[in-house]
């Protein structure tokens, strides 16, 4: 028996190398590498899984920028990550750094596009192993933001994953919405509690509730009840609100400052941000009403609330 009980340690302590060793190999195998395309409004993301021939970042680094400068990978219904015209010219690895150099025909992609794309580059190349960080210079200069700002390092939490599969979990939050009073000129917080899916974001919970409107009584809405939120992003301490033209063509018979002001300031009061912009089926240049140009970045409005009685 005391034979038995050693030959069956010792052939257990001699296997346990090759179990470990197959079980890091199920653990690669496991792993799920993407490709990534654009939607065809360009609002999002579409991802088609693939298999590189080597999982290694010596490979897969130009198997990823074959594949992103390929003009002909493109897929129905679904557009290419890079626009015909844009591609990427040479890349720099510093340790777990990775740096693209992208030619100038980049800044003339869209501005709602653009942001989609960038994520789509960071998830690209971030799930390639030892590839940590990563950023983007245009004709050997750093990127810059719309607003003429670098844009730096990019992460993983460089963008927020903002529309989520179905889940059981909830979660529960106190938001700040903004609606108007009687006279449409001022916005009047109301306070609301609400018990969420955890798939959703709070941002689209916050704009969902603006479109359901008021629960109070003097406060009155601000956005149109057929109003569609097509995309929410925030980065860079900016939020992009991308709505159905419903924004415009029902806007309701209030100052039209208010409806900007309402998502503006009920989203920054709820946000990592400080400013928002908002887009109308993805252009950015919209005149709202005779004052309001949405190519502008909107910040937190304090003058436009209603004081207290």
């Amino acid at each position: 028996m005391r034979r038995l009980r050693k030959y069956l340690i010792a052939m257990f302590v001699f296997a346990l190398p090759f179990w470990g060793l197959s079980m890091v190999h199920a653990e690669e195998s496991e792993q799920t590498y993407y490709h990534y395309y654009v939607n065809e409004n360009e609002t999002d993301l579409v991802e088609k899984k693939y298999e590189p021939a080597e999982i290694t970042m010596e490979n897969m680094i130009p198997e990823m920028l074959k594949f992103l400068n390929d003009e002909e990978n493109a897929e129905p219904s679904m557009k290419r990550l890079l626009p015909n015209g844009v591609h990427i010219n040479s890349y720099e690895i510093m340790d777990t750094h990775i740096r693209l150099d992208i030619n100038e025909d980049y800044y003339d992609i869209p501005r709602s596009r653009e942001v989609v794309l960038r994520k789509g580059i960071v998830k690209s190349f971030l799930q390639i192993p030892g590839i940590e960080t990563l950023d983007i210079f245009i004709g050997g200069e750093g990127l810059k933001d719309s607003k003429g700002n670098l844009v730096g390092i990019m992460t993983e939490d460089s963008f927020l994953e903002l529309q989520g599969n179905s889940s059981s979990a909830y979660r529960y939050d106190i938001l700040t919405l903004y609606f108007t009073d009687e006279t449409g000129t001022k916005l009047v917080p109301e306070e609301r509690s609400l018990y969420y899916r955890r798939s959703l974001s709070r941002e689209r919970v916050i704009l969902e509730q603006l479109i359901k409107g008021t629960m109070e009584e003097g406060h009155y809405p601000v956005l149109p009840k057929n109003l569609i939120v097509h995309q929410l992003e925030m980065t860079e301490g900016i939020g992009y609100v991308n709505v159905s033209s419903a924004f415009v063509d029902d806007a309701l018979p209030i100052a039209p400052e208010i409806p900007v002001y309402a998502v503006a300031n009920s989203l920054i009061a709820a946000d990592k941000i400080n400013t928002v912009q908002i887009w109308v089926d993805g252009k950015e240049d919209v005149m709202f009403g005779d004052t309001m140009d949405l190519y502008e970045y909107y910040e937190w409005n304090q003058e436009l609330i209603q004081e207290e009685k």
